[in-house]
């Protein structure tokens, strides 16, 4: 076992964190505010939340009237796209009468409209907006227009809901420039790694630089992050935009802004998703035993040589005999298993879900988002350890303490759990398929059989475990200093991370079998 323990033990702020969050849990609960459902106090039905959902069509012209094509539609506040056609056409879904249509296209003003009317609508983007979209470089606020190309952005409208295991994942095929690869599918160690230039170093590839809220971080928190919390991640991808980062930002950067809160009455909401992975490339179909005999007794006799299979067990095997005593050695069975095991061992669905809490509100100058979150995802493996687990816990505070001056804070925990077997799982699923179905797991005493060179069934089962438990604890504090010069301000942040490691790797010795005695150990020390 091995421990990597912090510098100062943290769990004095997960007391008050957890102290906090009750107390804004008992608030929400005294107050006035409902859940956010299409329900009023009085027990009337909303009329902007009325279903509508249906298709709405139009079109997408410049000043001069000719078409535009690649025009960016979405209903606000869903994950609801298009894009209009080389005539500047388009049909996108609406499900409500309140909804908006958002249009948006790179150098052009942005523009809302309604979805309430009648008729095709002909949406006319101009020009020279006068207000563009802002995005942060280092500690500098700039307009996006400049950085045409140069910066990617997501919101969390497109981020939320995706069954993804971590922020890394979710980021995969939502930005265009990012590269995200993931090595393998065992839950907790997938390996995914996220490149924005390729292989820009002489040593391979080089890491993005991470900011979470302005903070560096290292590029493994994307995979300790709730994906539900976050609000934007941008990614800066040439030197005019990561520039400042100096050297650090040689991969690119990655900015990742959490959710805050807003001023008024809390409400409570709760999101859940449930999903099924399943393996895509694992052999349908095992030979059956007699197959598997008769080809290998027919490649034998192409060589000139002894079957493989003698005629007395091709007769058991069609007679399902399973097992037979070595006339040879009477300590030991000579084996004709035709059960395919492997589904005894492999899942072909494995179960994976989410659920987030969140509570976001304010008074006056005071604003807060706390929120609880969990993800829990199994493995290939039916049997035996192979499980990963994750619970986050946030809160994200805001005081505007006078006209000059602001303080802000962030508070999040993660806590990720990953078992596995003492073996690695490419090995194991090597090993099962590799092996002649005529091997049974037991012996008809219920033993473990000593004929096979390493028991998937035994290992995961008998055999131990590779546990990995760590702990995130991250906390920020920034105070801002604003408007007592023009154009000038300042900012003081003060963060601290404790990242504590535990791996639990233990081997279990299990005694293999032939007939009447132990014949070899696993795991024999």
């Amino acid at each position: 076992m091995k421990r990597v323990p912090g510098r100062n033990d943290p769990f004095i702020y997960i007391r008050a964190f957890v102290l906090f969050l009750c107390l804004c849990l008992i608030t929400a609960g005294q107050s006035e505010a409902g859940f956010a459902t299409g329900w009023l106090p009085d027990g009337k039905v909303r009329d902007d939340v009325a279903l509508m959902r249906s298709e709405i069509s139009g079109r997408v012209i410049n000043q001069a009237g000719e078409p535009l094509e690649g025009v960016s539609v979405e209903v606000k506040g869903r994950r609801i796209r298009t894009q209009t056609d080389a005539g500047g056409f388009f049909r996108i879904i609406a499900e409500k009468a309140s909804d908006v249509l958002f249009f948006s296209l790179e150098g052009y003003c942005r523009m809302e409209l309604p979805v309430e009317g009648e008729g095709e609508p002909v949406v006319s983007l101009q020009r020279d907006c006068g207000e563009q979209e802002e995005i942060y470089v280092g500690y500098r606020r700039y307009r996006k227009l400049p950085f045409a190309g140069a910066v990617e952005s997501v919101d969390s409208v497109w981020l939320a809901n995706r069954p993804a295991g971590s922020l890394a994942e979710a980021l995969q095929g939502t930005l265009a420039g990012l590269i995200v690869t993931r090595g393998n599918g065992q839950p907790g160690a997938e390996n995914v790694e996220l490149q924005m230039r390729g292989v820009a170093s002489v040593f391979g590839q080089l890491d993005p630089l991470l900011l979470v809220d302005g903070v560096p971080a290292p590029i493994n928190r994307m995979y300790s992050l709730n994906t539900s919390d976050v609000e934007r991640v941008t990614l800066l991808k040439d030197a005019g935009a990561a520039g400042i980062y100096g050297g650090a930002a040689a991969g690119g950067v990655i900015q990742v802004t959490t959710k805050t809160g807003k001023r008024g009455r809390p409400v409570l909401s709760y999101s859940s998703l449930f999903g099924v992975d399943r393996p895509l490339r694992l052999p349908r179909r095992r030979l059956s035993l007699l197959e598997e005999a008769t080809y290998n007794n027919l490649a034998m006799a192409n060589t000139g040589q002894d079957p493989v299979y003698p005629a007395e067990e091709m007769d058991m095997i069609r007679n399902n005999i399973p097992y037979y005593i070595s006339p040879l050695d009477p300590n030991k069975y000579i084996y004709l298993n035709q059960k395919d095991w492997s589904g005894d061992v492999i899942r072909r669905n494995s179960v994976r879900q989410q659920h987030q809490l969140t509570l976001p509100g304010g008074v006056g100058g005071f604003t807060y988002l706390a929120s609880l979150g969990s993800h829990a995802r199994q493995g290939i493996f039916r049997v035996g350890p192979d499980r990963f687990d994750r619970y986050n816990a946030r809160l994200n505070m805001g005081l505007k303490v006078s006209r000059y001056l602001s303080l802000e804070t962030r508070l999040s925990f993660a806590d990720m759990e990953q078992k596995k077997p003492s073996r690695a799982p490419s090995t194991l699923l090597h090993e099962m398929y590799r092996r002649s179905i005529r091997y049974p797991v037991f012996t008809p005493e219920g033993r473990f059989i000593s004929s096979l060179a390493l028991p998937v069934y035994g290992v995961l089962t008998e055999g131990g475990r590779h546990n990995r438990h760590s702990r995130h604890v991250d906390g920020m504090v920034m105070l801002k200093a604003a408007h007592f010069v023009k154009g000038l301000q300042l900012y003081g942040i003060y963060a601290r991370r404790w990242n504590p490691l535990n791996l639990n790797n233990f081997n279990r010795t299990f005694d293999r079998w032939n007939r009447n005695a132990v014949e070899s150990r696993l795991n024999d020390p």
